[in-house]
């Protein structure tokens, strides 16, 4: 018997066709060996022995025919296991997709806060350029006074008038001569300012004393 009917790595699934690729071979002479020495090993490989057997004119016609049946068992084999091969590498690539997904969705989400936080920065910064430019507005502006109140501080006030609007003047001795004095009491005007100014002079009009203070409604002219 050349296949095994409880091998499902056979690739067969049916007992029947089974049972007559097993009566074949044994019905032209044939055994296992040659199905049970390729039944592991790539198509290439069953492939070159066949043709050597059946290239080989010292190989009875039937041992060919044997050969070709287990050989064509071995095909089905061969095209069994490229097809688990290949559903198996089906499996990892779609692992694989899947795994890109996943990692694909997880950047996208992370790329969507990225650019929420990009927003959220820029808006800080343009408040923060707003800010600096009102504090450089009010430097620029209280440099302009300072400069201003420096120039103007510079600048000589002209003198205001200075007016006399009522006064009283005594006379008197000097203590020293005995000579006569005489003594002015009076309120003087400086622009809206009064103030109360008191002086003495002798009698040659030498100024003794001269006292210039804030005027009052509590002064009072002796």
């Amino acid at each position: 018997m050349a296949v095994d009917f409880g091998d499902h790595a056979s690739g067969f699934r049916h007992t029947e066709v089974i049972r007559f690729i097993n009566n074949e071979v044994l019905l032209n002479g044939g055994g296992p060996g040659f199905y049970v020495a390729f039944r592991s090993r790539p198509w290439n490989e069953v492939e070159d022995r066949l043709r050597a057997v059946v290239a080989d004119p010292q190989v009875p016609h039937a041992i060919k025919r044997a050969c070709a049946w287990s050989a064509l068992a071995l095909s089905v084999r061969v095209g069994a296991r490229q097809g688990e091969q290949q559903a198996r590498r089906v499996r990892r690539l779609q692992e694989q997709v899947e795994e890109r997904e996943t990692a694909a969705w997880a950047l996208a989400s992370e790329l969507q806060q990225l650019r929420r936080e990009r927003k959220e920065v820029a808006a800080q910064l343009r408040c923060a350029q707003a800010a600096l430019q009102h504090v450089l507005d009010e430097r620029n502006v209280l440099r302009g006074r300072l400069l201003r109140a420096e120039k103007s501080g510079r600048v000589d006030q002209p003198l205001q008038e200075v007016t006399s609007e009522s006064g009283a003047e005594q006379g008197g001795a000097c203590r020293g001569c005995g000579k006569k004095t005489f003594r002015f009491c009076g309120i003087s005007k400086v622009g809206k300012a009064k103030f109360c100014v008191e002086k003495a002079e002798d009698h040659g009009n030498n100024l003794l004393y001269s006292t210039f203070s804030p005027f009052s409604s509590l002064h009072t002219f002796y």
